[in-house]
């Protein structure tokens, strides 16, 4: 279904067929979406990437939303671990390198690629209509956390005042063309967002031990990011949940008239119809449920007393 055919079968069956509410439904069901899809691990949702491990530190593509697990050249899966750990019960792994074993994530960035000296920001749109539009950058210079707003002039380049090495957030609202962010000394292309892209989020990983051969791939097992319901014609990306979308949609737009008990009975037939479509995601399609325990050392019977 898309988007439309969810808000028509909504507002149809409940005689709201003016444009407000109409509107309101499809707001409802794309918030709907984006938490169904946040909550689980959809098979839908999983892709596999290969990225270059040619540092310890590793941005991953823009289409991992997560990082699910890894494996280190053609044969090594990396085990995942926290820095705390690392801290308790190998404190050496920071500085040692050789072939890695672990991986743990770190706290993602707002453009593709880390920047290697500090420098302005340049900002363009493709469209003459993104004017006065506003960019938020959060990020450090040297360790020192600051923050900008740049008001984007059309296909006129603008430029931040700040200089940043670290950016952690880059954002603006839905605009009419595509924003290309870059260097203003290196001309290094460091972000693009796409008229609906409100940010982007680049994950990350840190591997233990540091690569000694920088030749290898680390081949990434993600969750796709996150992509709304933000065209007419948009579809889900996890067809099984249809029926779960209608049944939240009409529940809101119930809540919305205030008719708050029939909407809790709403909710909970679109409760009982995702537990059906988590069903179908483990039994109906092919795949092995298994559980394997494992010991790795972070607690004992003490921590539970």
């Amino acid at each position: 279904m898309i988007l439309t055919d969810f808000s028509d079968h909504i507002c149809d069956k409940m005689f709201k067929t003016d444009s407000s509410s109409v509107a309101a439904c499809k707001r409802f069901v794309r918030r709907r979406y984006e938490m169904l899809y946040n909550k689980y691990l959809w098979k839908d949702t999983l892709l596999l990437s290969s990225v270059a491990a040619n540092s310890n530190i590793l941005v991953m593509p823009k289409e991992i939303g997560l990082i699910v697990g890894a494996r280190w050249g053609d044969s090594t899966p990396l085990d995942p671990v926290e820095f705390s750990f690392l801290l308790r019960n190998d404190p050496g792994a920071f500085e040692r390198t050789g072939s890695p074993a672990k991986v743990t994530t770190i706290t993602a960035i707002g453009i593709k690629q880390a920047i290697s000296t500090a420098e302005r920001l340049s900002f363009v749109s493709d469209s003459t209509s993104d004017t006065s539009i506003t960019v938020l950058i959060r990020g450090e210079l040297a360790g020192v956390e600051q923050v900008e707003q740049v008001a984007l002039n059309g296909t006129t380049t603008v430029n931040s005042t700040k200089s940043w090495d670290v950016v952690w957030t880059l954002s603006k609202p839905a605009t009419t063309g595509t924003i290309t962010v870059t260097g203003l000394t290196s001309s290094t292309n460091y972000l693009t967002l796409w008229d609906e892209d409100r940010e982007l989020k680049y994950q990350r990983l840190r591997l233990f031990d540091s690569p000694t051969d920088t030749t290898k791939n680390l081949l990434v097992l993600g969750k796709r990011r996150f992509r709304g319901l933000t065209k007419d014609q948009d579809t889900s990306i996890i067809p099984a949940l249809d029926d779960v979308l209608l049944a939240y949609g009409e529940a809101d737009m119930l809540q919305r008239a205030r008719q708050y008990g029939k909407a809790n009975e709403k909710i909970q037939e679109a409760t009982a119809l995702l537990f059906d479509t988590l069903s179908v995601s483990i039994y109906q399609q092919a795949s092995v449920v298994q559980l394997t325990p494992e010991n790795v050392g972070e607690y004992n019977r003490l921590d539970f007393e």
